[in-house]
């Protein structure tokens, strides 16, 4: 039986490396066996149908074909349907009278190890929060994301995985498309 997934890439159209149209990565996933393909924004993310246990090699492969044709591979990080509308349900750094605009989520390709999270949290800078959970990095930049020191390249340093980040309401959008069984 079919489910849903949501694959994000990661560093794609920002500051005008890495050109991706959306077309070509719905037609990457079309092209390795997914189903009802569809994309949010411009930044890469993608929904899909598969078969739970092809869903990872079929968003490789359809990675490799896109790298092919774009010129680098993208680097990705897949989650259920499932997985996506857990992570929206609620921000664990949200509180009454923050600005959603500065909540973001970092969703990491493997867990961190403890002593990695608590090297990260460690960093965190003055009106900033930060909670590692599970393949999840949730953050609230304070001050703004512009202003803080706690990117997704420290992300990767610190916790020895690859980090691609969203903002709240991506996230929040992600899960909306993502629990529409339509």
């Amino acid at each position: 039986m079919d489910a849903r997934f949501v694959l994000l890439l990661r560093g794609v159209n920002v500051g005008g490396r890495n050109r991706l149209a959306m077309k070509d990565l719905a037609g990457a996933l079309e092209g390795a066996g997914a189903t009802r393909v569809t994309t949010l924004l411009q930044s890469g993310n993608a929904l899909f149908w598969a078969e739970p246990n092809r869903a990872p090699r079929l968003a490789g492969a359809a990675m490799r074909a896109l790298g092919a044709r774009a010129g680098f591979e993208p680097r990705f990080t897949l989650r259920s349907g499932a997985e996506i509308v857990r992570v929206a349900r609620a921000h664990p750094c949200a509180a009454k009278g923050r600005d959603p605009a500065r909540l973001h989520v970092g969703f990491l390709t493997t867990k961190p190890t403890v002593a990695a999270a608590r090297e990260l949290a460690a960093r965190v800078g003055a009106d900033e929060s930060l909670l590692v959970k599970g393949r999840e990095v949730f953050v609230h930049y304070g001050r703004g994301v512009g202003r803080s020191k706690l990117t997704a390249d420290l992300f990767d340093r610190t916790l020895a995985t690859m980090c691609t980040m969203r903002n709240w309401n991506t996230v929040c959008a992600l899960a909306a498309l993502a629990s529409d069984e339509h």
